[in-house]
C-alpha cells in the first residue's frame, strides 16, 4: 500500500480533501484522478474529477500508484530556460549566416551566406538570448500545471477521520 488513509466517508467540502490519482505502474496510464474521501478496508473510495456522485471503490493493488497533488505550478524557469535556448540558436543562425555573406547575395537580403562558426553567430547567440529567456519567463510564469508527488509510505501519509460533530478532518504528514 504507497499511503495510509484512516477513515470512512463522511460529508463534509470537497475542497478541503486531499486530490490523489492513481497510476498503472505497467504502463504509465492514469486510472483515475480525484478527491480522496476515505478508505474500506485494501479499497480507496475516491469522488473522480468526470462525476457528481457516489465515490467510486478502487481496489489498492502492486500495479496502481498512488500520487497526490502538491498544487499548480507555474513554469517559469522551464519557459525561461527553452526561451534562452530558441533565442539563442536563432541569433547564432543569423549571426553566422550574416558574417560570411556570399560575394553574389543581395545588399538588401539578411540571410544568406555559408554558416559557420564566426564572431557574429557567438555575438547574436548571447544577443537573442536574453529576449528569449525573457519571453520564455514570462510564458512560464503564465502556464499552470498540476504537480503530482508519489504517496510513499514511508514519506506521506493522509488522513481523513471522521469528527464527533459532523465533517471531516483532513490531515498531510511528510517525512524527509
Amino acid at each position: 500500500m504507497s499511503s495510509q488513509v484512516k477513515a470512512q466517508t463522511s460529508p463534509t467540502s470537497a475542497s478541503a480533501l486531499p486530490r490523489v490519482r492513481l497510476v498503472d505502474v505497467t504502463n504509465g496510464r492514469q486510472q483515475v484522478t480525484g478527491v480522496l474521501t476515505g478508505r474500506a478496508g485494501d479499497t480507496l473510495l475516491i469522488m473522480p474529477d468526470s462525476t457528481d456522485g457516489e465515490p467510486q471503490r478502487f481496489s489498492l493493488s502492486s500495479t496502481l500508484r498512488i500520487e497526490h497533488s502538491i498544487g499548480m505550478q507555474r513554469r517559469t524557469m522551464q519557459g525561461f530556460g527553452v526561451g534562452a535556448l530558441i533565442g539563442g540558436i536563432t541569433g547564432a543562425l543569423m549571426g553566422a549566416s550574416s558574417s560570411n555573406k556570399k560575394p553574389d547575395c543581395p545588399p538588401d537580403q539578411l540571410i544568406c551566406g555559408n554558416f559557420g562558426p564566426s564572431p557574429s553567430a557567438s555575438g547574436g547567440a548571447v544577443l537573442l538570448a536574453l529576449p528569449g529567456a525573457i519571453i520564455g519567463a514570462i510564458a512560464g510564469y503564465n502556464t499552470l500545471r498540476e504537480g503530482w508527488v508519489p504517496a510513499d509510505e514511508d514519506r506521506t501519509r493522509l488522513t481523513v477521520a471522521p469528527l464527533s460533530r459532523g465533517g471531516l478532518r483532513v490531515g498531510a504528514a511528510v517525512t524527509f
